[in-house]
């Protein structure tokens, strides 16, 4: 949960934009980190327990068969369990603030008056 809610903090919390211009080029150890959060929490979110097993395999006979008598809380992706949680308006609005801003890099850093002004995300 809290590994979860970190990543979500430094990924909704980076402005590639920087507060002048070029100074967007200064924070480049920031960078690294935001990428590497964003890496960890897509793998994270898009990772599934029994997409890696084989129909044949025996563990995946053993496990379906005390899968039907465990509780359905064990099976739950936690991950997609701290996002469905997340129903405060203002937690939202980070959120959606942060993604808008790193997708919308690209057309900002294009369209600067000063020539590389800021830096696009690669």
């Amino acid at each position: 949960v809290t590994l979860c809610y970190s990543m979500l903090n430094v990924v909704a919390a980076y402005n590639p934009r920087g507060t002048l211009p070029y100074t967007s080029w200064m924070g480049v150890s920031r960078e690294a980190l935001v990428d590497a959060a964003l890496h960890v929490l897509l793998t994270a979110l898009d990772y599934s327990y029994f997409s890696w097993r084989t129909p044949g395999d025996k563990n995946t006979q053993e496990h379906s068969s005390t899968q039907a008598s465990s509780s359905s809380a064990s099976n739950e992706h936690s991950f997609w369990i701290v996002l469905q949680n997340i129903t405060s308006e203002s937690d939202c609005q980070v959120i959606y603030k942060g993604l808008t801003t790193l997708l919308g890099n690209h057309v900002d850093a294009a369209n600067t008056y000063l020539p590389m002004s800021q830096k696009t995300i690669s």
